[in-house]
């Protein structure tokens, strides 16, 4: 009796103490974190930490979830809880230069205007007009504001980049400036004065680009690079001079990124009379830096262009009848999700892009440099003669022509790594003379991003216009462009940062509760459409049958119009309970599993501590009388 006493007391000893430990360590020790998840989601990238560490003035973080709609939405409601805790790491490493203001904007209240006013975007989630909403909001001391306006669950890879980009951007409001050497006229040509000729207008990346970059803008004849870029941009560099080829060497040994469009046959680049088919003929269209790729571990066979027979889009072509037809022109090629890569910050979120007579980027064996596709064709591809292609080709004749090769052909890539320098002999003739030695290698890796297309930067290849004259994007060409350049124009601790693993995990349990109501629901509506329409047939026959000088209606029917009625009530009413049902099942398994977590398992412990301690108290009781014995 004495041993059931001292064991149920210890065990009430125990659960105190339990008890006791859980609320000093609540009041002690907020602060301290381990992190178990799968691919420490809940652990900052040191990049994210010294983006967070270098901030001079105190930044206000405004976090904007409306955990209230989210509730019996576990997707919403766990991705929220994540965004949270995660922003209150980037407070705890800040220490103190980062204030997080928490809000939960109801439906209809000043919050909510608040929330519309700062740009948030608020997403329907029920038949009255109530938004959730789900979005950060920063400032630092002087105004500058930065928006996130929404944490889309299905992106969540992206969301320390998306963070630490807003951080920084608030830290460092400064204009970033963008270096440009394009021997394509993005910029638009104005029309000379008396001259009869029009203008050309900018292209519309152009435009974008200068809205977000200070741009300075480098002639490619020229043998220098200014100081102070932030990134650099290459389009088309068709025969660039040595002296120009050493400036973009020395950029990016020194640290500098690039951005860099090449092209075996750039359809954009026209002669002088684009009408002059002789002319058209005998222009080089083509764009390479051999002696840079070189070095890079990079080749590029201005040869040979990219056709893709399952991603190839399909043209107009004038057949010898006169009529138009629909075809399939092998090297136009659209490349989806699958073909681009979900990881890089650059082409993670898109999801169509457009290429156009694009070339093909292929890694160097044995270079000392990490080539990274980007995008790249299916393996229905084939690298077919650049000459094929040129001028105005029949795209029949290049179906018959085509063979797949059964592999992927690379049309962007990511090239990171140490290399040396294209010119070790030394700088070529025109490079003026500099009291700084040149760099023989690359003072930290290399970031650079090539692409093997310049069309993709082109309007027609990514905007149209639509029946109602404005016009609209129907690729994420621009998006790629601009993705690329914020993200090598951003410090090193920026650019270090990757896509995180997925915090998502299946509540198959709540997925199957809200199943089986939504099952329940739609069985309920359908059967109620049928007793509707089969009413209204009823109601159509009698009325058929009725005298046409007959205004008042039949009792059978007046009575078929109240069961009606009754039906539709007893549906509302019923979905009404169905909805009620769900959150009570899920909220009930969610304080099942807490009571499992925060009782059961500790007192399953503490049952097996006391139960191990009889055992060895009676060994020990075993042993003595044994002893005695002997």
């Amino acid at each position: 009796m004495n041993r059931i006493l001292a064991s149920a007391a210890g065990l009430v000893i125990l659960i105190a103490l339990f008890l006791a430990v859980n609320v000093i360590a609540g009041a002690t020790l907020r602060s301290a974190r381990v992190d178990f998840t799968e691919g420490r989601l809940y652990t900052l990238a040191q990049g994210s930490k010294n983006i967070a560490q270098s901030i001079d003035e105190q930044l206000t973080l405004d976090f904007y979830f409306s955990s209230k709609l989210a509730a019996g939405r576990p997707t919403l409601q766990t991705y929220g809880k994540r965004v949270r805790e995660l922003l209150e790491e980037y407070e705890r490493v800040a220490d103190g230069r980062i204030k997080l203001q928490i809000y939960d904007p109801e439906p209809f209240s000043d919050l909510e205007d608040q929330a519309v006013q700062f740009g948030l975007r608020g997403i329907p989630v029920g038949d009255d007009g109530e938004r959730f909403y789900f979005g950060l909001v920063g400032s630092n001391a002087v105004g500058v504001r930065s928006v996130i306006t929404f944490f889309d669950p299905q992106q969540q890879q992206f969301l320390e980049y998306e963070i630490s980009r807003m951080i920084q951007q608030l830290a460092h409001p400064k204009r970033r400036v963008l270096g440009l050497i394009s021997t394509l006229e993005i910029g638009g040509v104005m029309p000379t004065p008396g001259s009869q000729q029009r203008g050309i207008p900018a292209w519309q990346i152009a435009r974008e680009i200068g809205t977000l970059f200070e741009v300075r803008r480098i002639d490619p004849k020229e043998a220098t690079i200014p100081a102070g870029l932030d990134v650099l941009l290459v389009i088309h560099p068709k025969k660039l001079p040595d002296a120009m080829v050493y400036a973009i060497d020395q950029f990016v040994l020194g640290g500098g990124h690039a951005m860099i469009f090449m092209d075996p046959h750039s359809e954009s680049d026209q002669p002088s009379d684009p009408n002059d088919q002789v002319a058209r003929l005998s222009h080089d269209t083509y764009s390479e830096i051999p002696r840079l790729l070189q070095s890079w571990g990079v080749k590029m066979d201005r040869a040979q262009t990219a056709t893709d027979l399952l991603n190839a889009q399909e043209v107009l072509y004038q057949v010898a009848s006169g009529q138009r037809e629909p075809m399939m022109y092998v090297p136009w090629i659209t490349l989806g999700p699958k073909n681009l890569d979900d990881d890089d910050l650059v082409t993670g979120k898109l999801s169509r892009l457009n290429f156009a007579s694009a070339g093909v980027l292929e890694p160097i064996e044995g270079a000392t440099t990490t080539f990274t596709p980007l995008a790249w064709t299916s393996e229905q591809s084939m690298a077919m003669e650049t000459l094929r292609v040129r001028g105005m080709p029949d795209p029949k004749r290049l179906m018959s022509e085509f063979v797949g090769s059964g592999e992927n052909l690379t049309l962007a890539a990511r090239v990171t790594g140490e290399v040396r320098t294209a010119f070790p002999d030394g700088p070529p003739q025109g490079v003026p003379v500099s009291p700084v030695a040149p760099l023989l290698e690359s003072v930290e890796p290399i970031n650079v991003i090539l692409v093997a297309d310049t069309e993709v930067l082109a309007d027609r290849f990514y905007l149209q216009q639509n029946a109602l004259g404005s016009i609209e994007k129907i690729a994420d060409n621009a998006d790629f462009i601009i993705n690329g350049l914020d993200n090598l124009s951003g410090t090193s601790d920026l650019i270090s940062l990757r896509a995180r693993g997925s915090f998502a995990r299946p509540f198959e349990r709540v997925n199957e509760i809200r199943a089986t109501a939504e099952e329940q629901f739609r069985a309920r509506e359908l059967e109620l459409e049928r007793e509707i329409s089969g009413i209204r047939q009823r109601i159509d026959r009698i009325r058929q049958e009725r005298p046409s000088s007959s205004l008042i209606l039949e009792p059978e029917v007046q009575e078929e119009i109240a069961q009606l009625n009754i039906s539709l009530l007893e549906a509302r009413k019923e979905l009404r309970n169905v909805q009620l049902n769900l959150r009570r099942d899920v909220e009930s398994l969610g304080t099942r599993l807490k009571i499992l977590n925060t009782a059961l398992v500790p007192t399953i412990v503490a049952l097996g501590a006391i139960g191990l301690g009889a055992y060895r108290a009676s060994r020990r009781r075993a042993d003595r009388r044994a002893m005695a014995q002997k």
